[in-house]
């Protein structure tokens, strides 16, 4: 039989709050097992064109605790 692994949740958030506000974040908190949140600073309605590098970092460092990927090294 295959091994499964359970990964932990991982939310990013923005400030100010974005779509993940501070009750979803709490609710998330509250009923997510092994959450991990992490903001990403400030962004407005696209978060992916405000904090690109900041979104990819928090991605890939996820991957690593997670032993998913290699760590990468960072390129300015």
């Amino acid at each position: 039989m295959p091994t499964v692994k359970v990964l932990d949740s991982h939310i990013l958030t923005i400030e100010p709050e974005g779509l993940v506000t501070s009750d979803i974040e709490q609710w998330a908190r509250d009923n997510t097992a092994a959450l991990e949140v992490e903001s990403i600073g400030a962004a407005g309605h696209h978060a992916p064109e405000d904090q690109p590098d900041a979104i990819g970092h928090a991605i890939a460092n996820w991957l690593t605790r997670h032993q998913l990927t290699k760590p990468q090294p960072i390129i300015r």
